[in-house]
């Protein structure tokens, strides 16, 4: 591609970039101009090259991704039937999905077009807009503000108008990944910049002060050399289940514990700021069970409900319910136990 289009292949690549870095988390169209260009070039790149092997190489990465679609479809439909559920009810978890399948399918083109220079790609596009966030933070809260409120936030104190327009920051998620990526790959893969990067991406997930991704990544960066040091003693796949063994008890004991009011009951001990959280952990409460019969309420309920909410003008400490704030209770609630 690089050899044969190079003048298609600068342009589309600097308009991958700055369409990240302008359209994150926004409802525009130019995203989905761009993944439908991707998916586009893509095909006009196979049908150009006809290069079978990549392409079945490219693709076979993202079988787990699909895989996992196939599996939240599955178990959503034997709920919705046994429910006896409605269209409207379904709608917006087969929304989901659907887009969810074509970011991976676009994944894959931009995988299959641009080989490991996407992953650059998108990573600039995500500083650049990092880069937005802070000027925009800035703008708001005053030049002045800035370094008392990072140290005011740091110390526990309350959020000022700097700190808080970043900590909704949802793409630190993202740069927590890159993080991750950078500090375990191979250092020939991206030579000398490798370092670069792994500067950047910690610093915007300072920027973010989202303390659950700094815990995240800490815990990954253990469990990561330790997954390496036993690969070569030849026990990788024994220790590899006994972790996600591990995870998967943590996670269905984390349930538990906000269920049961023992996660909120030690935040408040502790004096630890669960930013209104044990209210919307309160408000949902309702909708599930912590029982190994609890089938789940679909794909998308969540969602659904909080819609309906909306519509009847309920709040919490002011605030519109827009979501729970909690991946982890939202996939046991519309899963249940057992998809869980």
């Amino acid at each position: 591609m690089k050899e044969k289009m190079p003048l298609v292949y600068k342009a589309l690549s600097l308009f991958f970039v700055f369409a990240l870095f302008l359209n994150y988390n926004s409802t525009s169209a130019l995203p989905k101009i761009v993944g439908m260009l991707t998916i586009g070039i893509a095909g006009l790149q196979y049908l150009y090259c006809v290069d079978t092997k990549y392409m079945i190489n490219v693709a076979k990465t993202s079988i787990p991704f699909y895989l996992q679609q196939v599996y939240l479809l599955t178990i959503s439909c034997a709920i919705w039937i046994l429910d006896i559920q409605s269209f409207a009810y379904m709608e917006p978890g087969l929304t989901r999905l659907l887009y969810t399948v074509i970011n991976i399918t676009v994944a894959v083109c931009a995988a299959y077009v641009y080989g490991k220079d996407c992953i650059e790609f998108a990573f600039w596009g995500s500083i650049l807009y990092h880069f937005k966030m802070i000027a925009l933070a800035a703008s708001r809260a005053g030049i002045s503000n800035i370094i008392p409120d990072v140290i005011g936030t740091i110390m526990g104190e309350d959020t000022g108008v700097f700190m808080g327009t970043l900590e909704v920051n949802e793409p630190t998620f993202c740069v927590g990944v890159f993080f991750l990526f950078f500090w375990f790959c191979d250092k020939d893969m991206f030579g000398k910049r490798k370092y670069l990067y792994i500067l950047l991406s910690g610093l915007f997930l300072i920027t973010g002060f989202k303390r659950n991704i700094c815990g995240a990544v800490a815990a990954a960066i253990v469990i990561g050399y330790w997954m390496q040091w036993v690969q070569n003693k030849k026990r990788d796949l024994h220790v590899a289940i006994f972790v996600g063994i591990c995870a998967i008890i943590c996670c269905v004991f984390y349930v538990y514990t906000i269920k049961s009011s023992l996660f909120v009951n030690m935040a408040m001990k502790y004096g630890i700021n669960l930013m209104s959280r044990e209210g919307l952990y309160e408000f949902i409460g309702d909708q599930y069970d912590f029982d190994i019969i609890f089938k789940g309420r679909g794909f998308g309920f969540v969602e659904h409900y909080l819609v309906y909410v909306k519509t009847l003008g309920l709040k919490y400490a002011g605030s519109s319910l827009e979501h729970i704030h909690n991946d982890l209770l939202l996939y046991y609630i519309e899963e249940g136990f057992w998809g869980y």
